[in-house]
């Protein structure tokens, strides 16, 4: 930063808004101060292994849950998180087995034209 800049915010994101609403000083250290605080990677990588199954799986349960299971794993993790793991793990394939078993009706449901 140059002599004479501040730390300034554009615009105001939706996300941001919320960060602030939840929690200002938050807001003040991810928008103004740039300060990346620590996050749970467990759940990012579980919700990421969960959406590329579902994505990637063309509504196969027995591959969905060979994708959730290569995607989501305990080398991804940092050592502290493992015992998470052991608690999704089992969450994880039985959501893709729920949700992939009934993915047509979900999609009519919710009119979704998948064609």
């Amino acid at each position: 930063m140059q002599e004479g800049e501040r730390n300034s915010i554009r615009y105001f994101s939706p996300s941001s808004i919320a960060c602030y609403k939840a929690c200002p000083r938050d807001f003040f250290y991810s928008y103004i101060a740039k300060i990346k605080l620590p996050q749970d990677s467990v759940h990012l990588v579980f919700g990421s292994a969960i959406h590329k199954a579902i994505e990637d799986s063309t509504g196969n349960v027995v591959k969905g849950i060979e994708i959730f299971n290569s995607e989501f794993t305990k080398d991804k993790l940092e050592e502290i998180e493992h015992n998470k793991y052991e608690e999704l793990l089992p969450i994880g394939l039985k959501i893709i087995q729920i949700y992939l078993s009934n993915q047509e009706q979900l999609h009519k449901l919710h009119g979704i034209d998948m064609s």
